[in-house]
């Protein structure tokens, strides 16, 4: 019994843990816009990842490629190290 207990308030302390980075995912990306570093939604191209690759905002051109083309977080982060790559040469 006091082992079901435990595993039900890891996987309660897990499930908050994970909402809490996906709101911090949110927060930020706001943020930026607010700032004037990320375009609006749905107004965002890859010259804006560009731009912000180039200004060494690496995390804001993921966001925005994750939202330019739909794709998760994990196939962007390639993309944007690809395009990094590119770039420096």
């Amino acid at each position: 019994m006091k082992i079901l207990v435990f595993l039900m308030t890891l996987g309660i302390i897990g499930l908050c843990f994970f909402l809490l980075s996906k709101s911090q995912w949110i927060f930020s990306l706001n943020h930026a816009r607010r700032k004037g570093l990320i375009p609006k939604k749905d107004k965002a191209t890859m010259f804006d990842v560009r731009r912000l690759l180039q200004h060494g905002e690496r995390d804001a051109a993921i966001r925005v490629y994750c939202e330019i083309f739909e794709c998760s977080k994990s196939e962007s982060h390639k993309a944007i190290k690809d395009l990094e790559q590119s770039i420096q040469k």
